[in-house]
């Protein structure tokens, strides 16, 4: 929700609302991000940052991570960001 106010109040071209299509990709993208690829995001990269502890099966983490965001990107991104040339909120949740 902070990601969407901070957009309409001072980049509204990072979530067009007279665009109702685009916004519906835009939060499709990021509640994908937060519900399927977060766990893997914290399985792997939180581990190496120290952050949290490894897994039981660190390979198998580090595998479905990339298969998850490979998924992700084959699916939201239409370009370099989700909005095609155009950044979007959706491209500030994915980093």
């Amino acid at each position: 929700a902070i990601l969407r106010y901070i957009a309409i109040k001072y980049k509204p071209e990072y979530y067009p609302v007279s665009d109702p299509a685009m916004c519906a990709t835009i939060d499709f993208a990021m509640d994908s991000m937060s519900n399927e690829v977060y766990k893997a995001h914290h399985d792997t990269v939180y581990v190496v940052l120290g952050f949290a502890s490894p897994p039981t099966d660190q390979q198998a983490a580090n595998k479905t991570y990339t298969e998850k965001l490979d998924t992700w990107a084959t699916h939201f991104l239409k370009g370099k960001f989700v909005g095609g040339d155009k950044l979007t909120i959706a491209d500030f949740k994915a980093v």
